[in-house]
C-alpha cells in the first residue's frame, strides 16, 4: 500500500483511482477482520490514499466461497493471496 502511494521510479505519480481490499475469512474471524480493516483504513488515510475500500467476506467453510460474494467491477485488477 505504501509503495503504491509513492511516486514510481520514473518520478511520475499515477493517482490511485480505487484501492480495494477484500478480506476472506471464517465467520468466527469476523471481529478480527473488522479490526484489520480499521487499521488498514487508518493507514490508507495517513498515506492520503483516496477511495480506499475494505470489505469482508465471511463464510462458515472455505468451500462456501463463491464469486457472487465479491463485488468485482469489469475494469478492476484482482490479486489473491492465501497463506494456506
Amino acid at each position: 500500500m505504501q509503495a503504491l502511494a509513492e511516486p514510481d521510479h520514473d518520478q511520475q505519480h499515477r493517482p490511485i483511482e480505487l484501492f480495494k481490499i477484500t478480506a476472506v475469512g471464517l465467520k468466527i474471524q469476523e471481529k478480527e477482520l473488522e479490526e484489520v480493516g480499521q487499521r488498514l483504513t487508518s493507514f490508507a488515510e495517513s498515506l492520503n490514499i483516496p477511495n480506499f475500500s475494505f470489505e469482508i467476506v465471511c463464510v462458515s467453510c472455505f468451500l462456501d466461497i463463491k464469486q457472487e460474494l465479491f463485488h468485482i467491477q469489469n475494469d478492476e485488477s484482482l490479486v489473491i493471496y492465501c497463506v494456506h
